[in-house]
């Protein structure tokens, strides 16, 4: 009975390291596939799920102003989920554009996001309808809903809001780009 409990053990030991090795070699074939081909295996922005808007880059500023944020764009259900987690850094003029498929009341939260943020809730005339400021770095306990529907939410390093002189009411630009051929 014992040699059989023995055999037992080890065949299932060896089944365990035998998955193991697959699941590493599966792991390693695709962050080479991924460096292979010149995608940025950190952000979902390059993943098979291609911008619905063609987009890949806005440039935000309020009417009359000449002070502009440059911002990547989120317009996949991916790259909304993902957004700007795992960041370590960002400039000042720098942000992320979320652009959702209809006008709808959205909730951001900071899981994975290292930097402290803001968020500005943009509605479908380009009108800010809310402002989050400061929003706490990792703090996965505490939620940012939109108030009204919005079209889209820029998030920015936090004090870039007041910096912008983004604040409720003020009409904004965003001219989308793409540097696709």
């Amino acid at each position: 009975m014992q040699n059989t409990n023995n055999n037992n053990n080890l065949f299932k030991i060896i089944a365990v390291a035998i998955a193991t090795i697959v699941g590493i070699i599966i792991a390693l074939f695709g962050i080479i596939s991924a460096i292979a081909t010149g995608n940025n295996i950190n952000t979902p922005n390059n993943t098979s799920s291609q911008s619905s808007t063609n987009y890949n880059q806005a440039i935000i500023n309020i009417v009359g102003s000449t002070q502009k944020i440059t911002a990547e764009i989120a317009d996949t259900e991916v790259s909304r989920e993902y957004g700007l987690m795992n960041r370590k850094n960002m400039g000042i003029n720098q942000g992320m554009l979320f652009i959702f498929p209809s006008t709808q009341r959205v909730n951001f939260w900071m899981k994975n996001t290292y930097i402290p943020l803001d968020m500005v809730y943009i509605a479908e005339d380009y009108t800010i309808n809310g402002i989050v400021k400061n929003a706490a770095p990792l703090d996965i306990s505490k939620t940012y809903p939109s108030s009204y529907p919005v079209l889209f939410v820029l998030e920015i390093p936090a004090g870039s809001a007041n910096q912008h002189g983004f604040i409720v009411g003020k009409k904004l630009i965003i001219s989308l780009s793409s540097n696709h051929a």
